[in-house]
């Protein structure tokens, strides 16, 4: 069906072929008083190109065509229009894709019988598809490869469409997100009852330190960044001036740590108000070890705090 759209277009498109038969281009079987001379075309064979795993990307079909005229002369002409029409045309036709339409065979007889002229031709014609591939996981760690429709590597490949996702391309590295971001939010609550400027926000128990020990230390179970921390105070005075610093540092030994980021929450900070910051480039890495340092500036005690850090998630190890 598409191959014969195309045929058609290309020869109802053809001044050369209209000046000899004008449009008696017939599809399958002429009419049966249809006036010389006039065309007739079938597709007689489409062999789709075998994918492991996807519907066919490109199709071969064998059309068969015949100039009928009773002057031999004139049959010679009109076939000789027809392949100037259809050799080697390629591109849209009729929302047809084709790549490529090959001349194969050419043969003339004469029917005795209806005293005429019948010239034959065969083309070989290649309509490019898109195919329909099954569903690719790309996360974690899926891969697929972009070839040619052909299988031959002699050209580009001109589009790639990624659904309702993003790509980048690094070099010869490619690095897509499809659909929605994942996210993973722990939580933490303590109660702060002194002045102390400087503790550790535990993420076991509720008890924050001055010095970090093993209930203040989370391990990361992925790859991702910290994308905002969230903090409401529960009780206490409200906070007026200065700011809460939030220190998010990674785990280098028992007592020692080096900073990822740093933000911060300027006050005022009231009482069961959500606070909350983001961070550009606070990376995480799974089998790390983290820890949140809250530093109060203001010189008030927070009182009950909940807090919340957001991870986007970008991989498991």
């Amino acid at each position: 069906m598409e191959t014969g759209k195309a045929i058609y277009k290309l020869l109802k498109d053809s001044s050369d072929v209209g000046a000899i038969c004008a449009d008696r281009i017939y599809p399958e079987l002429a009419q049966q008083d249809a006036a010389l001379p006039f065309i007739v075309y079938t597709v007689t064979d489409t062999t789709p190109a075998a994918t492991k795993n996807a519907t066919s990307k490109l199709d071969t079909a064998r059309v068969e065509l015949y100039c009928v005229s009773d002057d031999y002369e004139q049959s010679m002409n009109l076939g000789i229009a027809v392949r100037g029409a259809l050799d080697r045309q390629s591109g849209t036709l009729s929302g047809v894709q084709v790549q490529s339409i090959d001349f194969d065979t050419s043969d003339v007889q004469f029917d005795p019988d209806q005293r005429v002229y019948v010239l034959e031709q065969t083309y070989d014609v290649r309509i490019q598809r898109s195919g329909t591939a099954v569903a690719v996981a790309t996360f974690p760690s899926n891969s697929f490869t972009v070839e040619e429709v052909d299988g031959s590597p002699s050209g580009e490949v001109n589009k790639l469409k990624v659904s309702n996702g993003a790509l980048s391309i690094d070099g010869t590295t490619a690095t897509i997100t499809t659909g929605s971001a994942s996210y993973y939010t722990l939580t933490s609550h303590f109660s702060n009852t002194d002045l102390s400027a400087n503790l550790f926000v535990p993420f076991v128990g509720t008890s924050e330190a001055g010095t970090f020990g093993n209930e203040h230390m989370f391990v990361c179970p992925f790859n991702g960044t910290l994308k905002a921390i969230y903090l409401m105070r529960a009780s206490g005075n409200n906070i007026t001036t200065g700011s809460i610093n939030l220190d998010f540092r990674r785990v280098t030994g028992s007592s020692s740590s080096s900073r990822v980021e740093e933000a911060s929450i300027a006050a005022p900070i009231n009482v069961l108000q959500v606070k909350n910051t983001s961070l550009s480039d606070a990376q995480v890495v799974a089998g790390n070890a983290f820890i949140l340092n809250v530093r109060n500036t203001g010189d008030e005690v927070l009182g009950e705090v909940n807090l919340s850090l957001v991870f986007e998630v970008t991989s498991i190890a």
